[in-house]
């Protein structure tokens, strides 16, 4: 009897291990760049019977987004639907071998990019693992922000000094890698965790997903033989020291920048080879065109996400190879929705929403044209951020089009919503939100999701803008804090003009003979601004500190400012 039951579990597990088996990897980073295995349909939804929006040719790669079931949400060629799953290679080992991206840097940007509940992926993970070495976070490190994630962070920011957002801003990550923050105990110490910049120096000591990588890659070439666990020790140490050497390299045990440049790049040699190191030369960063300047080609610039280099301006031409996110190319024409481009030699197309293209190259715009929506509105597109994007995604929840988070990144998401919105609206779908976009979206009376014209309560980036009763801004806070300085308000500020603000506005109208309304328009904002300034009272100046002096001015301290620079 008892054999009888341990067949009949033995088979149970058995089945187990097989069912498990098929199911495709869990926890899986999105997005990641993947490619078809066979000619496959991109479906409009996740079913056999939903409507086929294009066919994707084999071997060709596309950008995984999420899943659905036995279906991957995928973007190809600017084109966003479902494709199944078991024609779709995630391994990307069919990835021709392409030198190491070049990273373009901002101007201020530090490349931390801003964390909150629902991102995932290696930026989580290095985040929860540094929270856990400083005791504010105890979960597991599964590289998903959840209500734990954000619990720690929160901690962490507390004990810090910082402001309690629970989201993982530039300031709280700066802090957290390369600065000297506090663990839960109040004890300032550094943590080991390297963090997932690219590039982010290892030494002895680290640990993390970056140590991981680079044992992998150091045990490829022969130089490292122990456990791949992220931890650099002293067999890691020797392992970087050795491969240094090889490539004619400082060994200094410490893998900077340079030393990960090389070692991820095809010029990286086995410990058996015999040819001479090859240390390529670093690729110069390409200085892209000043805005004020008039649009001439060929120039310089760089990818914002993984792209097929193709034969034609045409998806159904032949794939040349995958230009990697962040490499630099030359624009030799801008061809439609096709950019004319060259990459390692090689000339082809590639869609033109994949590459950051300068203000003075898109549609619409010339140093000629000085129209009233350029005055007011920038050109927006994938990759820009800060407070315009975020009011951008603000406006297109309000309409209906935008469900993400108000982050002030311009990704997928948000270029998605806003091609929604151009569909819509009537207008090309190309994902750019130009002056003219924009002013019909804060100024004009555009199309909802729904197909009804409204007008959005989200108030444009103006000063001096009409406001009325339900806006939402920024401004109306100022509105309201100029109110409070002069006695006509006395509630809580925020971003909402309510009937109080409305009953305040009048008021103050009233008070000084202009049209009560209501509705703080140009005049009425000038007045109280003016009002508001002068009942400020004036800082008494501090006897025992001197007076500035007047410093002359010279060419070092002083920054040229024309048309065009922002």
């Amino acid at each position: 009897m008892y054999e009888r039951i341990i067949r009949r579990m033995t088979a149970l597990l058995l089945a187990l291990v097989l069912c498990l088996s098929a199911l495709p990897a869990l926890g899986e980073n999105y997005p990641f760049v993947a490619f078809t295995t066979a000619s496959l349909r991109l479906r409009q939804q996740p079913s056999d019977t939903a409507a086929v929006l294009l066919t994707i040719p084999a071997r060709d790669a596309l950008i995984v987004t999420g899943e659905s079931g036995n279906y991957y949400i995928v973007l190809y060629e600017g084109i966003q639907g479902f494709a199944m799953k078991n024609y779709i290679s995630a391994s990307g080992q069919e990835l021709p071998p392409a030198a190491a991206p070049t990273q373009i840097p901002q101007p201020g940007d530090s490349g931390y990019i801003p964390l909150f509940s629902g991102s995932q992926g290696s930026p989580v993970r290095a985040l929860q693992e540094a929270l856990k070495e400083l005791g504010f976070y105890s979960s597991s490190v599964d590289s998903k922000y959840g209500a734990g994630t954000k619990n720690a962070v929160t901690a962490f920011q507390k004990k810090n000094g910082l402001s309690q957002t629970g989201t993982a801003d530039e300031q709280t990550q700066i802090l957290l890698f390369e600065g000297t923050p506090k663990n839960s105990r109040g004890v300032k110490k550094d943590v080991k965790t390297v963090s997932y910049l690219e590039g982010a120096e290892i030494s002895s000591g680290s640990q993390g997903e970056a140590v991981e990588k680079m044992q992998s890659r150091l045990l490829a070439l022969g130089y490292y033989n122990g456990k791949v666990d992220g931890k650099c020790g002293s067999g890691t140490v020797s392992a970087v020291r050795a491969f240094q050497k090889k490539m004619g390299m400082q060994n200094t045990g410490v893998a900077d920048k340079a030393t990960l440049t090389v070692l991820y790049s095809d010029a990286a040699l086995s410990i058996r080879a015999t040819e001479a190191p090859l240390v390529p030369t670093p690729t110069p960063i390409p200085t892209l065109p000043p805005t004020q300047q008039e649009a001439s080609f060929p120039f310089e610039t760089y990818t914002l996400s993984s792209v097929n280099l193709r034969k034609g301006a045409s998806t159904s031409t032949a794939r040349l190879l995958t230009i990697p996110k962040g490499a630099a190319i030359t624009v030799l024409a801008i061809e439609g929705e096709y950019l004319n481009v060259k990459y390692n030699g090689k000339t082809g197309y590639i869609v033109a929403q994949y590459a950051h293209i300068p203000s003075q190259y898109l549609p619409g715009n010339s140093m000629d044209e000085d129209s009233e929506a350029q005055q007011h509105y920038p050109y927006l597109q994938y990759g820009s951020s800060g407070r315009l994007t975020a009011l951008l995604q603000e406006a297109l929840k309000e309409l209906g089009f935008y469900a993400g988070s108000l982050d002030g990144n311009f990704g997928l998401t948000t270029q998605s919503a806003l091609k929604a919105f151009q569909k819509k609206n009537g207008i090309k779908q190309d994902g750019i939100a130009t002056p003219e976009v924009q002013q019909l979206i804060y100024e004009g009376k555009p199309k909802n999701s729904r197909g009804s014209k409204v007008n959005v309560k989200v108030l444009p980036p103006i000063d001096g803008y009409e406001m009325r009763l339900n806006d939402i801004g920024d401004q109306v806070k100022k509105l309201q804090e100029w109110l409070i300085t002069l006695g006509y308000f006395n509630q809580e500020t925020g971003r909402v003009f309510n009937s109080a603000t409305q009953k305040a506005v009048k008021n103050f109208q009233k008070a000084y003979k202009l049209t009560v309304d209501g509705v703080a328009g140009e005049k009425t904002q000038r007045l109280l601004k003016a009002l508001a300034e002068a009942a400020q009272p004036t800082p008494t100046p501090d006897p025992y500190q001197p007076a500035p002096t007047n410093t002359p001015l010279t060419p070092e301290n002083v920054i040229v400012m024309q048309n065009g620079t922002r």
